[in-house]
């Protein structure tokens, strides 16, 4: 009988030293599921981070789509400006010619006129 009260107390040592073993693994899967999910965590805020750079990324890249079409159609509106102003030269400098031959005219009959005056 003495035999089997340290049988059973033996059995029931090794039992209550498995429980042990048990609790500190399962101590330490805890341990670990909690760095896990920091871990989860800390990725989800990256994630939500990136999705924002995206957004701001796009909304730049439309601005800058946006700035191009005006730049482009500031450099259209300088052609044309130029264009403009070309031939606006070429015709301020025909009328100069005009009246410079008008004025050389004019002073022919002048000297025609005073010739015959005197």
């Amino acid at each position: 009988s003495s035999t089997e009260l340290l049988s059973v107390s033996a059995k029931l040592s090794e039992a209550l030293a498995e429980l042990e073993d048990f609790k500190t693994a399962l101590a330490e899967v805890e341990a670990r599921n909690a760095e896990l999910e920091a871990s989860k965590a800390a990725l989800e805020s990256e994630q939500e981070s990136l999705a924002d750079a995206e957004v701001r990324n796009a909304l730049l890249q439309q601005e800058l789509a946006a700035a191009q079409e005006s730049i482009e159609g500031l450099g259209a509106k300088l052609c044309e400006s130029k264009a403009a102003e070309a031939t606006a030269r070429e015709e301020l400098e025909c009328k100069i010619s005009e009246l410079h031959s008008e004025i050389a005219e004019a002073g022919e009959k002048v000297a025609e006129a005073e010739n015959q005056v005197q």
